[in-house]
């Protein structure tokens, strides 16, 4: 499996960039590079600025820290773990707005083909319908030179989801600077009322023991405040240790089920599926709806009107929670709503708040087409004629004009809570 630390840091260093201009990632999948657009897009109608910087730190800044490898038939794919640290900032009128800064376990998955892939991004490519020169890379999003479409499969590897934990522990030098913080101020306070304590209780006949007084006085007091200064921190800790554990542990029954119930009920209809990569394609979808002002106009969404209650959501961290909330099969559709958990940062009466939600979705699929696991909604194959064509800019294929109808080819959304 090629999965390398120039990935992963390419991953890194792409996502940020393309949240604030538009360009192709040479990283990401073309599903999660369009979640990223629309984002951007977002952004833009608000008049704000996101400012995201990844940072590598603690025990696994370079990533390398293998958590599973599965195939599926079609793709290895192989989850690794980068300790890094998020700083975001949102800008509006070049005035900053909101800021923050989390330490996390960012955990990416890597997807390439069975026996691996070569980088032929770069190779020349001559267009068979005006003959110009250029590189397969590039026509990925169509010829540059005549505008062509091409059926050209994903280049891999490429990351084909990621979601991120929040890390509440660190390195035995990080810790050492959070307790240095705690324990320092509470001594020094404490050692001055101290050494205020000991002048006072001056004794004139006895200079000796007063100095004596003086100095055990502030050397006691300064030592109380840093076991104080010790304690508040550990308190602190161990609360937000508490507090991050209890609110997995009220969701991890309902994972858990739902991994097995699914894999059990899904594989009896579609053996090709696998649970993983439904669920790095449920954060990708849903972050697409989130981010779109008018989901039902996404070609992954059917239906006459769906009401987005996202609509003041600037930023969403998927964090690799998924739990199946029902399942139901009629003939060759199987239909199923799966709650995402996300953070989402929104606008609130009193500014920009992260607010940790579900975002669950009604997904459907006609199982009677087997599952493309390269799937991408930007680049369709017409049913008609063959011909391929970016499916977020048109629903008509451009060169026969034949409607696109996503029910027969992968998962779509019906609805959105």
């Amino acid at each position: 499996m090629s999965f390398s630390p120039e990935l992963f840091a390419g991953f890194c260093r792409e996502y940020p960039e393309l949240l604030k201009v538009e360009e192709r990632s040479d990283t990401m999948d073309d599903d999660m590079q369009f979640a990223a657009q629309l984002q951007r897009e977002r952004l833009k109608k608000r008049g704000l600025e996101l400012n995201y910087v990844i940072t590598p730190r603690g025990h696994f800044p370079e990533g390398g820290k293998v958590q599973r490898t599965w195939s599926d038939g079609m793709y290895t794919n192989r989850m690794d773990v980068r300790s890094c640290t998020t700083e975001r900032e949102i800008l509006s009128s070049g005035k900053r707005i909101f800021r923050d800064r989390q330490d996390k376990l960012l955990y990416i998955t890597a997807v390439d083909l069975l026996g691996g892939s070569r980088n032929v991004e770069k190779e020349p490519y001559i267009c068979p319908n005006c003959g110009n020169v250029s590189t397969i890379g590039a026509l990925r999003g169509g010829c540059p030179y005549c505008g062509t479409h091409f059926e050209i499969s994903q280049l891999y590897p490429r990351v084909g989801g990621y979601y991120y934990v929040k890390e509440i522990g660190g390195t035995e030098k990080e810790v050492y600077g959070e307790v240095k913080k705690h324990m320092l101020p509470t001594a020094v306070i404490l050692g001055v009322f101290g050494l205020i304590s000991g002048i006072l209780g001056w004794d004139k006949e006895s200079t000796v023991l007063s100095v004596l007084g003086v100095i055990f006085m502030t050397a006691f007091s300064a030592g109380a405040g840093a076991i104080m200064g010790y304690m508040i921190w550990a308190i602190r800790k161990l609360g937000g240790i508490f507090y991050e554990a209890g609110k997995a542990l009220k969701v991890l029954p309902g994972v858990l089920g739902s991994r097995k119930k699914f894999e059990q009920k899904m594989m009896t209809v579609s053996p090709e599926f696998s649970y993983d990569y439904f669920v790095n394609k449920v954060g990708t979808i849903a972050k697409q709806m989130v981010f779109s002002d008018d989901p039902a106009k996404l070609p992954i969404c059917v239906g006459e009107h769906v009401e987005n209650p996202y609509s003041d959501v600037v930023d969403a961290q998927f964090r690799g929670v998924a739990t199946l909330k029902s399942f139901r099969q009629e003939g060759n559709m199987i239909h199923v709503r799966v709650a995402a958990e996300f953070d989402l940062l929104r606008k609130t009466a009193i500014g920009y708040r992260n607010r940790r939600q579900f975002v669950t979705l009604a997904l459907s699929r006609d199982i009677s087409t087997p599952l493309r696991m390269n799937y991408s909604i930007k680049k369709v194959s017409c049913r008609g004629c063959g011909g391929s064509f970016d499916a977020t800019r048109t629903d008509r294929c451009p060169y026969c004009g034949r409607e696109y109808d996503i029910r027969s080819e992968d998962w779509f959304v019906t609805a959105i809570r």
